[in-house]
């Protein structure tokens, strides 16, 4: 599970810094500024992506990491605790303006069926305010059984 969550990160950070003719463009080495939220599955890629900067070289790389476990940790929990400290560093780092990627976990209330997406919608809505450039992703967890011995 480990190697699967670690290829698919490196994967998104190389995909992020190729570039189509090595000879006509420089070589990323700026950082990014990351603000990334979830619950305690997707800690760990929040955490991988800072080791993955490292490795690729970037400098001046930033993240925000809001992590709450469980059902906490869905992007519509965050939305609807409007009082929660979480909820304010969410909106204050978006409210800098200066956010290059938003990620977010995966995951609904199974209850309403009728928008999924509920929540993300909101969180993007309100990231583009200040942010008209950023990147967003929705970390979704992959799951493979153990493969027979």
């Amino acid at each position: 599970m480990k190697k699967i969550i670690s290829l698919c990160l490196l994967n998104m950070m190389l995909l992020t810094s190729c570039t189509k003719d090595e000879n006509s463009q420089p070589i990323q080495t700026q950082g990014y500024n990351m603000l990334l939220i979830g619950n305690s599955f997707f800690k760990p890629y929040a955490e991988k992506l800072d080791d993955l900067s490292l490795i690729a070289g970037f400098e001046n790389h930033n993240s925000t990491r809001i992590t709450r476990g469980g059902d906490n940790g869905r992007p519509i929990n965050f939305w609807n605790d409007s009082n929660s400290s979480e909820h304010q560093q969410i909106k204050a780092t978006l409210d800098q303006g200066n956010v290059d990627y938003f990620g977010m976990t995966a995951g609904y209330d199974l209850d309403n069926t009728d928008d999924p997406y509920e929540g993300h919608r909101e969180w993007i809505s309100y990231a583009l305010q200040n942010n008209p450039n950023i990147k967003i992703f929705i970390a979704c967890l992959l799951y493979t059984s153990p493969s027979p011995r």
